[in-house]
């Protein structure tokens, strides 16, 4: 007798696993989900999500174990690995396949293309590089320094090295560089927004931080970084910076 639904793996997607329904009036398995392949075997997406999130925050206290003052390509694929080596096998290294979504942020429909895999290298490298460069003592402003943070950040983003995990992997990179460079973060007022709030209904009732990052990034002349910029400039508020000018107010918020 033939099972009722099976998990294969996909023949477009390496990192994925494709779980398939049988239909007795075809007599055929048809696809109905996917799921990123992972080291607990979860082949419910939502299942492995809360999971994913149970484990990789404990990781995220820990993050001080990997800290360094070198920020280059390598750190940041250290980063990454120390958050997700529990969750997938693949954790710290670069993606090997194209990736494309499609947001339904501010601009319905439109694509934020990432670059193909095999210029992730250069590209991670030459956005860091470009991060490297500027010099942050010459801020006296605060929401200045903050929307330069937030162009920059988000360049490295863009680029998507991980299959999985950019959001939260950039986050880190940037906390530790801006603790550095002096204007430490609450990476915890940031890390809180990972997702979109909803409602009872579960209904999108507000951005992600990963919304921001898309809309500092999104392609074709419609980027705004001034989103990621105001959580920017409220995440170096609370890491209480008293340096920095601020145009409007002092206060913590």
């Amino acid at each position: 007798m033939d099972i009722e639904e099976r998990l294969v793996d996909s023949k477009k997607d390496p990192y994925l696993w494709i779980k398939e329904r049988y239909n007795p009036d075809s007599s055929e398995y048809e696809y109905y989900d996917e799921v990123l392949k992972n080291l607990f075997g979860i082949s419910d997406p939502e299942e492995l999500k809360v999971k994913e999130a149970e484990v990789c925050m404990a990781r995220l206290i820990n993050i001080e174990s990997v800290f360094s003052t070198k920020f280059d390509k390598d750190y940041f694929k250290a980063i990454h690995r120390h958050i997700f080596r529990d969750v997938f096998e693949w954790a710290g290294q670069y993606r090997t396949v194209p990736m494309i979504k499609i947001e339904e942020v501010e601009i319905p429909g439109q694509s934020l293309i990432y670059p193909p895999a095999e210029e992730i290298d250069k590209l991670l490298e030459q956005k860091i590089a470009d991060l490297n460069n500027v010099d942050w003592n010459k801020f006296t402003n605060r929401q200045e320094l903050a929307l330069e943070f937030a162009r920059k950040i988000a360049a490295i983003w863009k680029v998507h090295p991980f299959r999985d995990g950019n959001t939260r992997t950039t986050l880190c990179y940037a906390d530790m560089y801006a603790r550095v460079k002096g204007f430490p973060f609450d990476m915890g007022m940031l890390v809180q927004n990972l997702y979109r709030p909803t409602d009872e209904r579960g209904r999108a009732i507000g951005y992600s931080i990963r919304d921001k990052f898309m809309t500092a990034s999104i392609d074709y002349g419609y980027e705004n970084p001034e989103y990621l910029a105001k959580a920017f400039d409220y995440a170096i508020v609370k890491g209480k910076l008293p340096c920095l000018k601020v145009e409007k107010d002092g206060e913590d918020r």
